[in-house]
């Protein structure tokens, strides 16, 4: 399209483009001369009018389409969190490990064993503690426990007679908790009670997720002592609600160690079940492994733990029949038997 630039005489500038002329500073099209402005506007207006139409049948869609999906995500949510509390009961009844690691109350729990196995029968005591600081908002705690590095017995995949083997070494700290984002963080410091002290180091980061109608928790330990080294431990468990009284867990785990540089793990399952108001039933079944130097399985177990609210909300007993195959003995089958008496002290516990 050409275009001419001259200079006007009276007008001033006179600007050709095609079929329009400015003049000066006026527009003045060739075609007003028909006075289609009104047609035009007109289109501009029909046309606009369709854009909004056109935009709000999205938004119309999006929406019959989001109200669906909000409803499911609503229902999702609340199955999901169904199921923690539930596992979250269960773990405070049992009072187990998982417990135990998110206590934030000051409590004090004293446990005596009888242990019957292979024809013998042995004691054995221990005692755990959380104690709050004052003046810490409840984020720095006294912690007294087992040396984490020993067996639990309370554990499903531990053996109920290595608890005996050794007297209890202790060990007495400070442990403090953040949250970062969904995390759980508790670092703790302190020393293993034994001459001379041995110093130690702990984080410890916890983990709740949903997953479809099962909710996952992951937890991660990274010990140090000064005596052996780091020792590293890390735990998935996956629990279900199979009916109002009934829970499913998939518990797996897997420990290394670098004073001698060896690697464990264990898989168990387990269903607890709530028989009436004070009394409960877990039954699990289970392996271990570890690799030394190759991974091999080194035993099979199968148990039920029967534990009983017998005295107010602090006092416990607990019936522990168990059959294992161990490797050591060639997979024979052991029998082994578990009384426990507990005791809790604590403002969750009166």
């Amino acid at each position: 399209m050409a275009a001419s630039l001259t200079r006007g005489r009276d007008n001033g500038e006179v600007i050709k483009l095609s079929d329009y002329r400015i003049v000066g500073p006026s527009w003045q099209p060739d075609v007003l001369k028909h006075s289609r402005i009104p047609f035009l506007l007109a289109a501009i207006c029909f046309a606009f009018s369709q854009g909004l139409v056109a935009q709000e049948k999205p938004d119309a869609e999006a929406a019959m389409v989001s109200e669906p999906l909000e409803r499911v995500d609503t229902a999702h949510e609340k199955v999901s969190d169904a199921v923690e509390f539930m596992a979250r009961g269960v773990d405070r009844f049992f009072a187990d490990e998982r417990a135990f690691e998110e206590a934030n109350e000051t409590s004090v729990q004293v446990r005596l064993d009888l242990i019957s196995e292979d024809g013998s029968v042995d004691f054995d005591s221990r005692v755990r503690a959380k104690v709050q600081l004052p003046g810490s908002e409840r984020r720095l705690r006294l912690i007294l426990e087992s040396d984490p590095r020993e067996l639990d017995p309370d554990a499903p995949q531990d053996d109920l007679g290595d608890a005996v083997d050794e007297p209890s070494d202790y060990i007495i700290g400070v442990e403090g908790e953040r949250l970062v984002g969904d995390w759980q963080i508790r670092p703790s410091v302190g020393i293993k009670v034994d001459w001379p002290p041995d110093p130690y180091a702990r984080l410890r980061a916890i983990r709740y997720f949903p997953v479809g109608e099962w909710v996952g928790r992951v937890s991660g330990t990274a010990s140090w002592f000064s005596s052996d080294g780091v020792d590293l431990d890390g735990r998935l468990d996956f629990d279900r609600k199979l009916s109002k009284d009934k829970l499913f867990r998939s518990a797996t785990s897997v420990g290394w160690e670098a004073e001698d540089s060896t690697s464990d793990a264990s898989q168990v399952f387990s269903v607890f079940q709530q028989t009436a108001t004070r009394t409960r039933l877990a039954y699990d079944v289970g392996l271990k492994a570890d690799k030394d130097p190759d991974w091999e399985t080194t035993q099979y177990f199968g148990q039920i733990r029967y534990r009983r609210l017998f005295n107010k909300t602090w006092a416990f007993d607990e019936l522990i029949p168990r059959v294992s195959w161990k490797e050591e003995n060639d997979f024979d089958e052991e029998l082994s038997f578990l009384v426990r008496l507990e005791l809790n002290f604590g403002r969750g516990f009166r």
